[in-house]
């Protein structure tokens, strides 16, 4: 490597490393959501949704504590500003995690939601907001 590489290099890192986190912090983060309603009308949602396709009895449930969430952020691959729920999924295959993501209402996008496995693996695809 050359050194005129190398400086460009170490410049380049030093600037990622010196303004990456402001930047994020400027864009917002993701956050838990809290919104007990919300959770628990979509988990509704979700649990006819599943009802209807050949999984009968299954069940969902809204997980608000943050144990739940910080797995959840883990795998998530939300932008920033995001609000997420995470759901618990019984009776649903190997389906155990339903993690629905809620983008700020200035983005003008849908909210998706994504399926794991017991182990935090995606099963599936994701589904788009259904309105």
């Amino acid at each position: 490597m050359s050194q005129a590489v190398a400086r460009s290099f170490i410049a380049l890192t030093a600037y990622l490393i010196a303004f990456a986190p402001r930047h994020a912090q400027a864009q917002g983060r993701r956050t838990c959501g809290t919104d007990s309603t919300f959770a628990k009308t979509y988990g509704a949602h979700l649990q006819s949704t599943f009802r209807s396709n050949d999984a009968e009895k299954a069940t969902v449930s809204w997980l608000p504590d943050s144990a739940s969430c910080d797995s959840a952020m883990r795998v998530d691959s939300s932008g920033p500003g995001h609000r997420i729920y995470v759901y618990s999924l019984t009776e649903a295959g190997v389906i155990r995690y339903g993690l629905l993501s809620v983008p700020p209402p200035e983005t003008h996008t849908s909210s998706t939601v994504c399926f794991y496995d017991a182990a935090w693996r995606r099963r599936g695809v994701c589904l788009g907001e259904v309105q």
